[in-house]
């Protein structure tokens, strides 16, 4: 493999990273976005929380836009013509579904121990007795939170189980690169 492919493999693995960020990001601000929408009166501070994360959406979208279809230009930016042959053993397929892979692990370890702390919370330091358990949920508003969370660790595990096929994705779009730059 030459250095400025694996420059490529990297810049567009990183560029995924950002995708899984800015769906993410989707997530939360739907989220708050209904709550605020069911809250007769929102505070400053959720709004501002909303459009901080709409802001972090659109500059994840942009990131992982250049990382993915610019990645030929960066990394002849970064090569600099010393592009010397490296011997990885590893095809460029492969190596983009192990980052895949890594990416959403990444996830599911993130997600996990946060759901068990809810978990944790609801079941120990519950203030409300047996018959109004349910309205722990209420009161601390943390039915948001914990729908994000399941669906972190959802994106997680289809992150993972369909490697292949945003790894082939990745090659094609890298393949086509290489050919509008001939």
């Amino acid at each position: 493999m030459e250095q400025k492919q694996i420059i490529k493999i990297v810049s567009k693995s990183i560029g995924l990273l950002c995708l899984v960020y800015a769906f993410l990001d989707i997530k939360q601000i739907l989220i708050y976005g209904i709550y605020i929408d069911f809250t007769e009166r929102p505070d400053g501070q959720s709004l501002s929380y909303v459009g901080q994360i709409t802001l972090g959406f659109a500059l994840d979208i942009a990131l992982a836009s250049i990382l993915i279809y610019k990645s030929e230009l960066i990394s002849t930016i970064l090569s600099k013509g010393y592009n010397e042959r490296l011997e990885l053993g590893v095809s460029k397929y492969d190596l983009i579904q192990l980052v895949i892979i890594f990416i959403g692990v990444m996830a599911i370890v993130d997600a996990i121990p946060e759901i068990l702390k809810s978990i944790a919370q609801y079941l120990y330091f519950n203030e409300f007795g047996r018959e109004e358990m349910g309205r722990y949920w209420e009161a601390s508003n943390r039915k948001p939170e914990v729908i994000y969370l399941i669906l972190k660790l959802l994106t997680g595990v289809i992150t993972v189980s369909n490697s292949g096929p945003i790894a082939a994705w990745i090659v094609k779009i890298d393949d086509k690169d290489v050919d509008t730059s001939k």
